[in-house]
Formats: structure tokens, C-alpha cells, sequence
């Protein structure tokens, strides 16, 4: 190393004073870093700026410039924290790296260690009050502050992914629900280890309000119907509706869990009962059809023309229609009405079945995939409305709806949902990724890939890996070099692999710790789109932590945007997403029709068989422009089309 300070090179002192501070000799890597930094003499001129990959002479290039980085490290092992913070702050605005932000957390420390600060604040965008919701899953938001900068957040125990500790921080995490109570518990923690902690509440309510009437009785305006409106929790509201006049049964200070119901429904004209229970489910009830679904429900053997009625008993009259037998049974079935499809395809991860089922004769059971919905002690009640939200897992769900009267005869409905994921999650249409083997470190290599592989296939998945480890493996280790990573067999590699995105990671051993650096490179031009990096002195125990915080970091520069195409002209359209929604250039995009009346989604446009892609070739601050990668599309591609990413 020595034989290459007579030439007084910049980079010469900067790889002699790396060498030293590893071997920790700190005063006189210090001394090195000044000089080719330009801070004290010795090199024939000085380059002041830390970058990624540092121009040397001629063609030739030093991967991991970070002089600044490096002399604020030693500053702070000097004991010198006000210079240390300043030359960390400058590597941090001209080239951040994980190192320098796990210097500058110690430097900070170091400064508030005799500070009597009060601990941290977490302040919840939703009150830790317990909440009611109707959702399957639940976004937790807020943000976390407090003079001793904030270190760490942990929900449920998972920290989130955090370098860098700041006087305020804020955090967003989609949690999924199971029913009934779910806490939440977040923690805060700041640099100096004190800790606040909040727990949130969430009730997760999937049933919603049932109507059950008991009796309905002949009148002369109509029918009346006397029943129960009933909730597993609690009903805010409940209205009913006659001849297009809405009427509220119930008050929201006057909430409760049973509303004894007596109305009216008269001939020809429209009625109508709605109840929200105050996790937000709703029933709707069309009165109108139940009462012509109960008058018509007759036994098919009785041709009686007496007025259909019921005895006000409370109990359910179980021969409705005087019978020219008295032998003869009860032989007509319920009557059930599913508000929706029996068969449909669905992009969401519920499905709200809303229904009504009908007897004169009473209901004694109704099942949901064998599972009780009719409350036990409603048995022969004339009509039953029930809400629910079901849970779709992916793929076909099948559901069987049974409902049996007092006299056994059944009737059954069939259901069949379809869940799949919507195109802009589509994995189908996400883009290829190559990932060899990460280099530097043959202890840690074989895990680290593991780990990489695992963080990537997370959901939603971002990349479709190309799977062909023998292939990268069969790459030299020689491609890491001094000077960084030789690149072009990876290239030749991934071109034939057709990936569409490269990703070379390499450990490097700094100082007392390692960075896990992650080159994420265009196949196509060699192009070296960005480099992100995660430090760590620890790295064996906290390897998970940092891998799935450096996946985390490269999937943020890929962001899934959606848009819409609000100028065509020939082959060139502008969307209306630009670089402050994550769009650059270089992305992919699919195009999707607009979608239909009553459709969640439209079709993906298609070519020759293969999606219609679009190519962004400038992306402005509000809007971008992209040009079709396939002639043949042209007249496909039409404005108002939707976009979203690959």
C-alpha cells in the first residue's frame, strides 16, 4: 500500500486510511482522509466529495468513495463529536450509506448522553380508544417524536426498519384483523433507550345487523309485521322507509342490541327497513318483497282461497291456509334471496352476502357451510335478513346457504367466489429480477441469499426472481475486485436469463462492522440505476432485520403506481403520474381498459397475445411520458386507458 503513496493520489490515501482504521490505527487513518479530502497536504490535489463510484483516471473507477464518512467515524472514535457530526452530515447529503447513519445515531448519543430529556411521544392518527370496524385488516398511522431522537418503533412487537434516528419519524403499517378484540401495542424508543408505549384497540365485527319478523297480520291498508332488528354488538341506526318517507326507529344516543320493530307494509307501494350496527355493517331489507314472498308462500297441495294470515300469539301459526286435507303437510320450501351473484369473480378479500330467507310455516334452521346463523331462540320465525362478510381466501370459494322450516323441507343456495389478485398486484406482470449470490463473504453468502430470496417473495410481491441459481453461482468469485464488482459476466448472464432488472449484492467488511451493498443495474446498457446499502456491527444476529430493510429500500424505488393516459398522440402518451409518485425513467407500465359499469377492474390490453407495455422515456414532476415497446399496439392504447406499473 505504501508503493502506491508515492504517487500522492487522492485515492491512494484513501484506501491506505480504510486499511488503517480497520487495523485501528485511527489517528492515522484520520490523517489520510484529511489529505484526500484536501484538509491537510500531501495529495497532489484533493476530491472533497463521498460518492458510490469515484472516477480515479482514465477509465477507471473506486466503488465506495466516502471520505467525509470515514473521517467523521474517526473524529467520533477521537472523542471529537461536533466535527465528527459535521463531516457525517456531509456524507449523508452528498451520498447517504447505512454507515453513516449508524455513526451519526452514536455521535448524537454521545452529545444527549447528560441531557435530562422527557421520553418519547407517540402521537396515533386514530384515538387509542377501542374502535369498531367491519374491514379485515387495519392501516396503523402516526408518527413517533422526542428530543432524543427516535431510535425505534415496534409494533406488535416488529420493529420497523429504521438507519436513522430522528427528532420525529412517522410510520404506517397495514395490520390484518381476526374477529373480535385485537390489540395493537406500539412502542417507541429513542437513542438513549427510554421507551413510551400505547395500546390500540380494534374490534373486528364481520356480522352484521338480522331483521326476524314473528308475525304479520292481515290489515286493511296492508300487512302488518311485528319482529326483532338484533345485532351482535350494537345498533346506531335504524330506519324505515314507507312510501319513500324515511322514518328513524332508533336514535345513535339510543343505541342497543335489540329494537323490537311493528310496522306497516301497505299494498303496492314501496317499503323499505335499513339497520348499521356501529362497526359500519349494514342491512337493507326490501319489506315489500317479503311480504309478497309470505303471502305467496303457499303449500302447492291447498288450493284455499281464504286471506292469508297469522295469529297474533307470538308463536308462528304453523297452518297458514285452511287445508281441504287436514292430512296434508306443509310441503313448500323457503324461500331465499341472495342480494348478489351466486357466481362471480371478486378482487377483494371479503365478500358482503346479504340476504333474506322466507316461511310460512317457520324457519327452524339456517346455515351458512354448516355453521348456525339463525339465533337459537328465533326458531319459527317467518322471515330472517342476516348480513355478513365472509373471508376469500385465493382461488375458488365455495359457500352453502341451507335454510329448513318447521316441517323439514329445505332449501339450498350455492355460492361460488372466485378471488384473484387484481392486475396491478398481479405477479404475472411484475418485472423479472435477477439475483446472483451475494460476494465478499463465503461465511455469510449462502444465508444472506436465502434471506434475499424470502424478502422479495413477501406479499405483495414487487419481482418475479429468475431461478437459476446454478447459473449465477457458476460466475467467478473473481468478479469482486479492489476496485468493486466486475459486472459484465452478470450482464451477459441476465441478458441471456432475460431478466429485466439486475441486483448484485456484495458484504463488505468497514471498520468494526459490515455493509451489505445492493447494485441495482439495467441488463439492457449496463447502466447502474442505483446502489443501496444496510451497516451493521452485528450482522450475524441481526441479518433478517437488515436484509428485509435493504429489500424494503431497493422495492421503494419501484413504487406500484397507478395512472391514467390523458394524451395520446402516434406512438408517445403522457400519463398522469410523474416523479413525485415515484415514476422515472426507464419504468414499465401495463395498460388496462378503463372499467365497466359495476366492474372493480378492467382487462389488461393485449397484442399478439402479450400485454400492451409502455416504456417511460421522461418523467416530469406531475405527469410522464412513455412510448409503446411493441409496434403493433398503437390503435389498442387509447386515452382515458389505465396504467400501472410493472
Amino acid at each position: 500500500m505504501d508503493d502506491d503513496i508515492r504517487f500522492h493520489n487522492w485515492w491512494n490515501f484513501y484506501r491506505r486510511g480504510a486499511a488503517r482504521l480497520r487495523e485501528g490505527d485511527v489517528e492515522a487513518a484520520r490523517e489520510d482522509f484529511e489529505r484526500c479530502l484536501g484538509l491537510r497536504p500531501g495529495a497532489k490535489y484533493g476530491y472533497a466529495r463521498d460518492k458510490w463510484r469515484a472516477r480515479t483516471y482514465g477509465m477507471h473507477v473506486l466503488e465506495g468513495y466516502y471520505p467525509n464518512r470515514e473521517l467523521g467515524i474517526c473524529l467520533f472514535l477521537l472523542g471529537d463529536t461536533t466535527g465528527a457530526e459535521k463531516h457525517l452530515s456531509t456524507s449523508l447529503r452528498q451520498q447517504p450509506s447505512g454507515r453513516a447513519k449508524h455513526y451519526m445515531n452514536r455521535v448524537r448519543r454521545a452529545r444527549l448522553d447528560a441531557a435530562r430529556l422527557p421520553p418519547p411521544r407517540l402521537v396515533l392518527d386514530t384515538p387509542p380508544d377501542r374502535l369498531w370496524t367491519h374491514a379485515r385488516s387495519f392501516v396503523l398511522t402516526g408518527h413517533a417524536e422526542g428530543e432524543g431522537y427516535v431510535r425505534d418503533i415496534l409494533i406488535n412487537g416488529d420493529p420497523e426498519f429504521i438507519e436513522l434516528a430522528e427528532r420525529s419519524l412517522t410510520f404506517s403499517r397495514t395490520l390484518p384483523l381476526h374477529p373480535g378484540l385485537n390489540e395493537i401495542r406500539i412502542e417507541a424508543r429513542d437513542l438513549l433507550g427510554r421507551e413510551t408505549a400505547q395500546t390500540l384497540r380494534v374490534m373486528a365485527d364481520w356480522r352484521g345487523p338480522e331483521l326476524l319478523i314473528r308475525s304479520m297480520t292481515r290489515e286493511a291498508a296492508g300487512w302488518r309485521a311485528r319482529g326483532v332488528c338484533m345485532d351482535d354488538d350494537r345498533l346506531v341506526s335504524a330506519t324505515l322507509q314507507l312510501n319513500s318517507t324515511p322514518t328513524a326507529l332508533l336514535d345513535p344516543p339510543a343505541s342497543r342490541q335489540r329494537l323490537e320493530v311493528d310496522f306497516t307494509i301497505v299494498d303496492g307501494h314501496p317499503a323499505a327497513f335499513e339497520a348499521t350496527d356501529r362497526a359500519g355493517n349494514t342491512l337493507r331489507v326490501d319489506l315489500a318483497h317479503m311480504a309478497h314472498s309470505l303471502s305467496g308462500n303457499a303449500p302447492l297441495q291447498t288450493a284455499s282461497s281464504l286471506p292469508f294470515g297469522l295469529l297474533d300469539t307470538g308463536r308462528p301459526f304453523p297452518a297458514l291456509f285452511a287445508k281441504a286435507d287436514p292430512d296434508d303437510d306443509d310441503r313448500v320450501r323457503p324461500s331465499i334471496l341472495v342480494n348478489g351473484p351466486l357466481v362471480s369473480t371478486l378482487y377483494q378479500e371479503a365478500y358482503h352476502l346479504d340476504g333474506q330467507i322466507d316461511d310460512r310455516g317457520g324457519l327452524a334452521r339456517v346455515t351458512l357451510n354448516d355453521r348456525d346463523l339463525l339465533p337459537s331462540g328465533e326458531r319459527g320465525a317467518l322471515s330472517y335478513s342476516f348480513s355478513q362478510r365472509l373471508p376469500l381466501a385465493p382461488g375458488e370459494n365455495r359457500f352453502e346457504l341451507v335454510a329448513q322450516d318447521m316441517n323439514g323441507n329445505r332449501s339450498v343456495k350455492q355460492l361460488a367466489l372466485t378471488r384473484e389478485t387484481p392486475p396491478p398486484l398481479d405477479r404475472r406482470y411484475r418485472l423479472s429480477l435477477g439475483l446472483p449470490p451475494p460476494l465478499g463473504d463465503p461465511a455469510l453468502n449462502e444465508q444472506l441469499c436465502r434471506r434475499l430470496y424470502a424478502a422479495f417473495e413477501e406479499e405483495p410481491v414487487r419481482f418475479n426472481i429468475v431461478a437459476n441459481t446454478a447459473a449465477w453461482a457458476a460466475i467467478s468469485a473473481d468478479a469482486l475486485t479492489d476496485n468493486g464488482v466486475d459486472l459484465e459476466p452478470y450482464l451477459g448472464l441476465a441478458r441471456r436469463l432475460r431478466a429485466e432488472t439486475l441486483v448484485v449484492c456484495s458484504v463488505a467488511r468497514e471498520g468494526a462492522g459490515r455493509s451489505i451493498y445492493a447494485r441495482v443495474i439495467d441488463p439492457q446498457d449496463g447502466e447502474i440505476l442505483f446502489v443501496d446499502d444496510v451497516y451493521s456491527e452485528t450482522l450475524e444476529d441481526a441479518l433478517p432485520y437488515h436484509v428485509a430493510g435493504l429489500a424494503n429500500k431497493i422495492e421503494r424505488r419501484f413504487p406500484l403506481f397507478r395512472g391514467e393516459i390523458v394524451k395520446a398522440f402516434k406512438r408517445q402518451f403522457t400519463i398522469d403520474k410523474g416523479a413525485k409518485d415515484g415514476v422515472r425513467t426507464k419504468a414499465k407500465v401495463i395498460v388496462m381498459a378503463p372499467p365497466l359499469a359495476n366492474e372493480e377492474t378492467g382487462a389488461v390490453r393485449m397484442a399478439d397475445g402479450l400485454p400492451v407495455e409502455l416504456l417511460v422515456t421522461r418523467a416530469a414532476r406531475d405527469c410522464g411520458v412513455a412510448e409503446l415497446t411493441r409496434s403493433g399496439a398503437k390503435e389498442i392504447v387509447k386515452e382515458g386507458d389505465i396504467v400501472f406499473a410493472r
